[in-house]
């Protein structure tokens, strides 16, 4: 019988809850540690997916204690690569929701670490889940085969049809966002037409940044403010969590 895969969860908001449950839910995976500054919202992850699961508050500790094999990060977009990065570095396989970060540079970083753990059979993955998408995995192997001729031009769009995730929080703040709609679900869009078409190298980028529609939004939905202050090995707060 194979031994399950030892999983930390750090940050247990909604995404965190969700990467908890499904982990739960596979013979091939345990969850065995949890990380979040909020311990009643652990306590219900702990609830309902991982009841003998270590708590920590402080995912530095969890990374050097926690009898662990990997750990989801699963925190707002700017501390993806430091906390990714710090678990590569303590010899665990790190799978990091999506956006990667929020700059090039730290970008970079993250492919420096993640070469060096490589040399030691770990692995670092981004959350860009539609390649998995039965429908991606068909048009791709259509395209590999020949069928389609020559990928020259590639349209996607997505629409969300109300409402701004988070507004007022961490999710709308650039400094802790990186991005807008871009980062939160175009980054799936660009990442799934580069693995269809297997282009890896484009010549050039542009954009167009607006708001035409996000302020009116203040009228129907509001969020707590993001905290001034992050504390030590944050893992979430009630307004800046995933």
């Amino acid at each position: 019988m194979k031994t399950p895969l030892k999983v930390g969860i750090i940050g247990n908001g909604s995404i965190g809850t969700c990467h908890a449950a499904s982990c739960s839910k596979s013979p091939d995976t345990k969850v065995t540690a949890l990380c979040d500054l909020l311990e009643d919202r652990m306590a219900r992850v702990a609830a309902d997916s991982a009841p003998t699961a270590e708590r920590f508050t402080d995912y530095r500790k969890l990374l050097a204690h926690a009898d662990v094999d990997a750990v989801f990060v699963c925190l707002p977009n700017y501390l993806h690569a430091p906390v990714s990065i710090a678990g590569l570095e303590a010899g665990k396989h790190v799978f990091c929701e999506k956006p990667m970060t929020i700059s090039v540079a730290a970008a970079q970083d993250m492919v420096a670490a993640a070469g060096k753990a490589g040399r030691e059979g770990k692995v670092l993955q981004i959350g860009m889940v539609w390649r998995q998408d039965p429908a991606a995995v068909t048009i791709r192997k259509l395209i590999a085969s020949g069928v389609c001729g020559t990928i020259y031009h590639i349209r996607t769009t997505l629409i969300r049809r109300r409402g701004i995730p988070g507004l007022g929080g961490w999710f709308t703040t650039k400094k802790f966002a990186g991005a807008g709609a871009v980062m939160d679900i175009g980054v799936h869009w660009i990442d799934t037409s580069m693995f269809l078409a297997d282009a890896w190298k484009p010549q050039t980028v542009s954009a167009v940044n607006h708001a035409q529609f996000g302020p009116a939004m203040r009228r129907i939905t509001r969020a707590p403010s993001m905290s001034r202050t992050t504390p030590p090995g944050w893992c979430g707060s009630r307004a800046a969590h995933r």
